[in-house]
C-alpha cells in the first residue's frame, strides 16, 4: 500500500516540477528576448539608454503623461504646468476613491432592521 502512495506522489511531483520548469523556461525566454531586443548595439549588455528603452509601453505612457503636462505644447514642462498636472491627478484620485467607496456601499448587503427594544429594556428619559 505504501508503495502505491509513493508512486502516486512521485507522479504528482514530476507533473508539478515539469509544469514549474516549463513556466521557468518560458519566463527565461521572455527575459532573454526582452534583453536582446533592448540591446541595440548587440554588445551583450545594456547601457542606461538601452535600459530605459526596454519597455515601449512605459515609454509611450511617460510620453503621453509629459504631453498632458505640457499644456501650452511648447515641448517643455514648467514648474507651474507640473504643479497643475499633479493637482488634477490628486483630484481625479480623490473622485475615484469616492466613487469606489460609494460603489462598495451600494454593493454591501442590505442591513437588517434594528431589533425592537425588549419590553424589559429601560427607556432613556428625554431631557429638554
Amino acid at each position: 500500500m505504501a508503495s502505491r502512495y509513493s508512486v502516486i506522489f512521485l507522479v504528482c511531483a514530476v507533473a508539478y516540477l515539469t509544469k514549474v520548469i516549463s513556466a521557468d523556461a518560458e519566463s527565461d525566454k521572455v527575459i532573454a528576448d526582452t534583453f536582446k531586443k533592448a540591446d541595440h548595439n548587440k554588445d551583450g549588455k545594456w547601457n542606461f539608454e538601452e535600459y530605459l528603452q526596454r519597455d515601449e509601453n512605459l515609454i509611450q505612457f511617460e510620453r503621453d503623461r509629459f504631453n498632458e503636462m505640457d499644456t501650452n505644447k511648447d515641448k517643455f514642462v514648467t514648474l507651474e504646468e507640473n504643479k497643475i498636472f499633479f493637482e488634477k491627478q490628486a483630484e481625479k484620485q480623490e473622485q475615484q476613491d469616492k466613487t469606489e467607496a460609494a460603489n462598495k456601499g451600494a454593493k454591501a448587503a442590505p442591513k437588517s432592521p434594528r431589533p425592537k427594544a425588549s419590553p424589559t429594556a429601560k427607556a432613556k428619559p428625554k431631557h429638554n
